[in-house]
Protein backbone atom coordinates (compact mmCIF):
# COMPACT_ATOMS: atom_id res chain seq x y z
CA UNK A 1 0.00 0.00 0.00
CA UNK A 2 1.24 3.45 -0.80
CA UNK A 3 2.45 5.45 2.21
CA UNK A 4 0.00 8.28 1.46
CA UNK A 5 -2.90 5.82 1.56
CA UNK A 6 -2.21 4.45 5.05
CA UNK A 7 -3.67 7.30 7.14
CA UNK A 8 -6.70 7.50 4.83
CA UNK A 9 -7.34 3.76 5.18
CA UNK A 10 -7.12 3.99 8.95
CA UNK A 11 -9.44 7.01 9.10
CA UNK A 12 -11.99 5.36 6.80
CA UNK A 13 -11.98 2.19 8.90
CA UNK A 14 -12.39 4.20 12.14
CA UNK A 15 -15.30 6.20 10.73
CA UNK A 16 -17.05 3.07 9.51
CA UNK A 17 -16.58 1.24 12.81
CA UNK A 18 -18.11 4.24 14.62
CA UNK A 19 -21.05 4.25 12.22
CA UNK A 20 -21.72 0.54 12.56
CA UNK A 21 -21.48 0.64 16.35
CA UNK A 22 -23.92 3.58 16.38
CA UNK A 23 -26.55 1.70 14.35
CA UNK A 24 -25.93 -1.85 15.57
CA UNK A 25 -23.71 -2.33 18.63
CA UNK A 26 -24.14 -6.12 18.37
CA UNK A 27 -23.31 -6.46 14.67
CA UNK A 28 -21.51 -9.56 13.40
CA UNK A 29 -20.12 -8.20 10.12
CA UNK A 30 -20.59 -4.99 8.17
CA UNK A 31 -19.79 -3.77 4.67
CA UNK A 32 -19.02 -0.38 3.20
CA UNK A 33 -19.00 -0.11 -0.59
CA UNK A 34 -17.65 3.08 -2.12
CA UNK A 35 -17.67 3.78 -5.83
CA UNK A 36 -15.96 6.85 -7.14
CA UNK A 37 -15.15 8.30 -10.52
CA UNK A 38 -14.28 11.79 -11.66
CA UNK A 39 -17.89 12.98 -11.33
CA UNK A 40 -19.25 11.48 -8.11
CA UNK A 41 -18.75 9.22 -5.13
CA UNK A 42 -21.41 6.80 -3.92
CA UNK A 43 -21.22 5.12 -0.52
CA UNK A 44 -23.50 2.38 0.76
CA UNK A 45 -23.34 0.22 3.82
CA UNK A 46 -25.00 -2.80 5.33
CA UNK A 47 -24.56 -5.02 8.34
CA UNK A 48 -25.39 -8.48 9.58
CA UNK A 49 -26.67 -8.95 13.11
CA UNK A 50 -27.73 -12.49 13.88
CA UNK A 51 -30.19 -13.59 11.21
CA UNK A 52 -30.96 -10.10 9.91
CA UNK A 53 -29.22 -8.07 7.23
CA UNK A 54 -29.91 -4.35 7.14
CA UNK A 55 -28.98 -1.54 4.77
CA UNK A 56 -27.63 1.49 6.65
CA UNK A 57 -29.62 4.66 6.01
CA UNK A 58 -27.08 6.93 4.29
CA UNK A 59 -29.34 10.00 4.48
CA UNK A 60 -30.08 9.46 8.15
CA UNK A 61 -26.40 8.93 8.91
CA UNK A 62 -24.96 11.58 6.59
CA UNK A 63 -22.73 12.81 9.42
CA UNK A 64 -20.78 9.56 8.87
CA UNK A 65 -21.32 8.95 5.16
CA UNK A 66 -20.35 12.45 4.01
CA UNK A 67 -16.82 12.42 5.52
CA UNK A 68 -16.26 8.83 4.34
CA UNK A 69 -17.32 9.79 0.83
CA UNK A 70 -14.85 12.67 0.82
CA UNK A 71 -11.98 10.34 1.78
CA UNK A 72 -12.55 7.90 -1.08
CA UNK A 73 -11.27 10.06 -3.97
CA UNK A 74 -8.25 10.96 -1.82
CA UNK A 75 -7.58 7.26 -1.21
CA UNK A 76 -7.90 6.39 -4.88
CA UNK A 77 -5.59 9.28 -5.79
CA UNK A 78 -3.01 7.90 -3.34
CA UNK A 79 -3.01 4.77 -5.53
CA UNK A 80 -2.76 6.85 -8.70
CA UNK A 81 -6.37 6.05 -9.68
CA UNK A 82 -9.22 8.39 -10.56
CA UNK A 83 -11.99 5.80 -10.41
CA UNK A 84 -12.73 2.52 -8.71
CA UNK A 85 -14.70 0.63 -6.11
CA UNK A 86 -13.64 -0.29 -2.62
CA UNK A 87 -15.23 -2.74 -0.26
CA UNK A 88 -14.46 -2.41 3.43
CA UNK A 89 -15.48 -5.40 5.52
CA UNK A 90 -15.42 -5.17 9.31
CA UNK A 91 -16.37 -7.67 11.97
CA UNK A 92 -17.27 -7.73 15.63
CA UNK A 93 -13.68 -8.54 16.62
CA UNK A 94 -12.63 -5.19 15.09
CA UNK A 95 -10.78 -6.82 12.23
CA UNK A 96 -11.15 -5.14 8.87
CA UNK A 97 -10.26 -5.73 5.25
CA UNK A 98 -10.16 -3.50 2.19
CA UNK A 99 -10.68 -4.85 -1.33
CA UNK A 100 -10.28 -2.69 -4.42
CA UNK A 101 -11.57 -2.98 -7.98
CA UNK A 102 -10.30 -0.56 -10.61
CA UNK A 103 -12.15 -1.78 -13.72
CA UNK A 104 -15.59 -3.22 -12.92
CA UNK A 105 -17.44 -0.36 -11.22
CA UNK A 106 -20.49 -2.59 -10.68
CA UNK A 107 -18.65 -5.02 -8.41
CA UNK A 108 -19.92 -5.72 -4.89
CA UNK A 109 -23.22 -3.84 -5.24
CA UNK A 110 -25.25 -3.60 -2.03
CA UNK A 111 -29.01 -3.74 -2.50
CA UNK A 112 -32.15 -5.49 -1.38
CA UNK A 113 -33.90 -4.72 -4.67
CA UNK A 114 -34.32 -7.34 -7.37
CA UNK A 115 -33.57 -10.24 -5.07
CA UNK A 116 -30.50 -8.70 -3.42
CA UNK A 117 -29.84 -9.68 0.19
CA UNK A 118 -28.14 -6.52 1.42
CA UNK A 119 -24.77 -8.30 1.41
CA UNK A 120 -22.41 -7.14 -1.33
CA UNK A 121 -22.78 -9.20 -4.51
CA UNK A 122 -20.38 -12.12 -4.56
CA UNK A 123 -19.51 -12.08 -0.86
CA UNK A 124 -19.85 -15.34 1.08
CA UNK A 125 -21.36 -14.96 4.54
CA UNK A 126 -21.75 -18.63 5.40
CA UNK A 127 -19.24 -18.27 8.24
CA UNK A 128 -21.25 -15.55 10.04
Amino acid sequence: MEDAATPIVIELAKLFFRLVLAVSPNFDRAFLRCQSDQNMTETKGSYIEGPKIEIIDAMGKSDYFHPMGKLVPELFAAFGKDKGVLLLTVDKTFEYNFDFEWHDLTRWRITKLGGGTGVPDGIDTSDV
